[in-house]
């Protein structure tokens, strides 16, 4: 019996689009869960997280990388508010080497003028989205309406409504409420490349 062969029909990833956003944000918050942002991460500890994902997640998040590495560089860097758990520094990926070198980009990128890395301490217990990683994109001149991304393991996708957009606010405010200061947040990350 012969099966019927359908037309493949092009299908919207925004994995694939949110480079092109972060691209043209001027704004850009997010938080992460269990590793290192991906704007941040080098490339041992990327491919490290990656080894299970295979090549076409491992793409994605190089060109994420790859954008912020632009602009960051550029006369225009998009300014980046990061919140993260304490428990994304005793997270040994890729082994000791990779975590500690990456723990101390990440020192490193967080004194950039732009970067504000903030941890969310172990003594916080529970607090919003804890196995919910976003970003959320601000645009220059409301070109754009603000976006949150969110990547889940089956898929990924993007809220834009205003209502929408609000509750991504709520919880990220809720998340730098909970958060340690700047200069805390660093003296944390150093500890932690101190037990590497």
């Amino acid at each position: 019996m012969r099966t019927l062969q359908r037309p493949q029909r092009a299908i919207f990833d925004p994995a694939e689009d949110f480079p092109l956003l972060m691209a043209d944000a001027t704004q850009l918050r997010t938080f992460a869960v269990d590793t290192v942002l991906a704007i941040f991460q080098l490339v041992e500890y990327m491919t490290a997280t990656m080894q299970r994902d295979g090549p076409t997640k491992a793409a994605q998040l190089s060109r994420v990388r790859e954008t912020w590495a632009t602009r960051s560089n550029s006369d225009d860097p998009v300014a980046v508010e990061a919140v993260f758990p304490e428990a994304v520094l005793c997270q040994v990926v890729g082994g000791g080497r990779v975590l500690k070198a990456q723990l101390l980009r990440l020192m490193e990128v967080s004194e950039l003028p732009e970067v504000s890395v903030r941890v969310v301490p172990h003594s916080a217990a529970v607090y919003p989205s804890m196995s919910c990683p976003f970003t959320w994109l601000s645009f220059p001149h409301r070109q754009h309406n603000d976006v949150a991304y969110a990547q889940m393991f089956l898929r990924s996708e993007y809220v834009e409504t205003q209502a929408e957009i609000e509750l991504v606010a709520e919880r990220f405010s809720a998340l730098r409420a909970l958060s340690l200061d700047e200069g805390a947040s660093l003296e944390l990350i150093a500890e932690a490349v101190t037990r590497v």
